[in-house]
């Protein structure tokens, strides 16, 4: 790079005040509320029956965590009352805490590392804890097609077995 190269470049650059207006552009705030005024508005969400009665009242604490999760949520597990429930998979260490440890051979029972929510679901609700077998089903129902819902039914029957 020599002093007239840079020369050439700058001489090559549009003026400051063509910049500035080649470059203008709305503040964030009023582009936001332009864009969002062409979308169309949404509709309320489905309000949905209640049909199930829940098997307890009141707040209640459930924690499901993947393996690689437990070492950063030590302080949280070690914070829980013994009032929280903690479904763990087998083979997983926790750091000691109060919470009621509730463990699930999910390997045993061949269920995949994707379905293992579901599963620590399935496990709330035969327990008769937080939810029922009746609200899972029906939720399930609500949120999935046939072939997907009888899949997670399985899914929830394996938890059983």
């Amino acid at each position: 790079m020599t002093p007239k190269n840079i020369e050439a470049d700058l001489a090559q650059l549009p003026e400051l005040g063509d910049f500035k207006a080649l470059n203008a552009r709305m503040k964030y705030g009023r582009a936001y509320r332009q864009e969002t005024a062409r979308q169309k508005t949404l509709s309320d969400p489905v309000r949905i029956e209640a049909t199930c009665t829940p098997p307890q009242t009141g707040r209640k604490e459930v924690v499901v965590l993947a393996a690689e999760v437990v070492n950063r949520r030590k302080k949280m597990l070690a914070d829980l009352s013994s009032e929280a429930l903690v479904i763990k998979a087998a083979g997983v260490e926790l750091p000691p805490c109060q919470a009621t440890i509730t463990e699930v051979d999910f390997k045993a029972k061949k269920i995949k590392s994707q379905d293992r929510a579901l599963a620590a679901l399935a496990v709330l609700a035969r327990q008769n804890k937080v939810l029922t077998i009746d609200m899972l089903k029906a939720a399930l129902k609500l949120r999935f097609k046939k072939a997907v819902y009888e899949m997670a039914l399985a899914i929830a029957e394996k938890v059983a077995a």
